[in-house]
C-alpha cells in the first residue's frame, strides 16, 4: 500500500516507517534530506551504523534498492523504496545487511565487484534461508553473482551452499532438518524449471554436488 501512495510525502513517510519497523529497534534509520537531488551525497545522509532511508535513491542510482559508499573518513549506507517489498520486512533485512556486510568485511578489498558479491550473498543465504524460505524469495543476487564470479570464489560459495545444506544450523532443531533440507531442494528444483533464470550454474553444480535429480526448464510451448 505504501508504494501505490501518490502524495510524495505521505509515501516518504510510509516507506520510512516499514523500513524502521523491518530493521527493528536497535538500528537507527535517518531520512536522507536529499539536499543533493541528483546523486549521493554525505551531507544528505549520517554516517554507518545509521542505515539512511532515501526516497529518491532511483533517482541517484540505476537501483533504488539499496548501496553503499566511503568517504576518506565514513561510510554510509542508503536503502531506498526498493528494499520495500509487499512480501514482508525480509528484502529490507537482506538489502540492508548486503551493505552492511559490504562497509564491515571489504573496506579496501581489490578482489573483483563478482567476487565480493558472491561472498556477501553467499553468507546472507547460509544465514537467512531457514527462517526466510515461506517468503519463496527467488535469490537472483545469487545465482547471478555465482555465474559471473571467479572460479575461485565459486569453490569457495559452493563449498559453503553444500555445508550449509548437509551440516544446518543447530538452531533448526534436529525435528526441523528433514523439512529444511525438503524446502532447499525445493528452491532448488523451483529455480532449474524456472525458464526466465539467466543464471544456472550456481543451480547446476548444486545439483551434481549434492546428487539431486536434474530438474529442468520446460521446453518452450510445453504444457
Amino acid at each position: 500500500k505504501a508504494q501505490a501512495l501518490t502524495d510524495t510525502v505521505q509515501k516518504r513517510d510510509a516507506l520510512y516507517a516499514l523500513v524502521k519497523e523491518a530493521l527493528g529497534p536497535e538500528t537507527v534509520v535517518h531520512l536522507a534530506t536529499n539536499k543533493f537531488p541528483t546523486q549521493p551525497n554525505p551531507a544528505d545522509y549520517m554516517p554507518y551504523p545509521v542505515v539512511n532511508f532515501d526516497v529518491k535513491l532511483s533517482d541517484k542510482r540505476d537501483s533504488g534498492s539499496s548501496y553503499f559508499f566511503t568517504t576518506r573518513d565514513n561510510a554510509y549506507v542508503v536503502v531506498g523504496p526498493g528494499s520495500v517489498h509487499p512480501r514482508g520486512p525480509v528484502t529490507t533485512q537482506n538489502n540492508t545487511n548486503h551493505e552492511r556486510y559490504h562497509v564491515e568485511r571489504h573496506s579496501g578489498d581489490s578482489r573483483p565487484v563478482m567476487d565480493r558479491e558472491l561472498e556477501v550473498w553467499t553468507h546472507i543465504f547460509t544465514k537467512t534461508f531457514h527462517a526466510d524460505y515461506p517468503y519463496r524469495l527467488l535469490w537472483n543476487p545469487l545465482t547471478s553473482s555465482y555465474e559471473n564470479a571467479s572460479p575461485a570464489e565459486r569453490a569457495i560459495s559452493l563449498h559453503q551452499l553444500v555445508g550449509y545444506y548437509k551440516n544446518p544450523p543447530a538452531e533448526i532443531g534436529a525435528a526441523c532438518v528433514s523439512h529444511f533440507r525438503a524446502e532447499y531442494q525445493g528452491w532448488i528444483e523451483r529455480r532449474a524449471k524456472d525458464e526466465k533464470l539467466a543464471w544456472r550454474q550456481l543451480i547446476k553444480d548444486l545439483q551434481s554436488s549434492l546428487d539431486l535429480p536434474v530438474a529442468t526448464s520446460a521446453p518452450a510451448g510445453a504444457k
